[in-house]
């Protein structure tokens, strides 16, 4: 039998698409992939008392694809450079009879903006800790992150 077979086909929007497969603004791969990026950063945040650690969960919004660590010292920690005052060179004042507001004896001219000091800061707390740790996390775990986000389009999809 001669003919034309036709098939129409309805995929629903590009929007209806993407929030089907996770892939929509904030959707559920934003979410996985900010999640295990998260995850993946744990072992390379530098970790003296795990305020560090945790500002990364406590100020991301998951889903926003904008991680935050949020402390007044993660920026100095993530580019591992010693900052020091630029009148006496030191990077901080010590007494332990000094109660400010970190409470541990450390504490800076009000003020005065530091200026870098080429000296590398060292890390503690395990072999991977240290400077630019998401860089490294990135590198050492994009695979597995991948592989995670991936299996939630997946599921999206079926």
């Amino acid at each position: 039998m001669e003919g034309t077979l036709v098939f129409e086909l309805d995929l629903g929007t590009t929007q209806s698409m993407l929030k089907n497969t996770g892939l929509d603004d904030g959707g559920r791969a934003q979410q996985q992939l900010d999640e295990s990026f998260l995850k993946y950063c744990d072992d390379y945040v530098p970790v003296k008392n795990r305020v560090l650690l945790g500002s990364g969960r406590n100020s991301t919004t998951i889903g926003s694809g904008e991680i935050v660590w949020n402390t007044p010292y993660a920026r100095y920690q993530y580019f591992g450079e010693l900052m020091v005052d630029p009148e006496t060179g030191k990077g901080a004042f010590f007494s332990p009879t000094y109660t400010g507001e970190n409470r541990d004896g450390f504490w800076s001219r009000k003020g005065v903006q530091k200026v870098r000091s080429g000296r590398k800061l060292k890390y503690h707390g395990g072999g991977r800790r240290g400077r630019m740790w998401g860089e490294r996390a990135w590198a050492d775990h994009q695979d597995e992150i991948i592989a995670e986000v991936q299996s939630v389009v997946d599921k999206g999809v079926r």
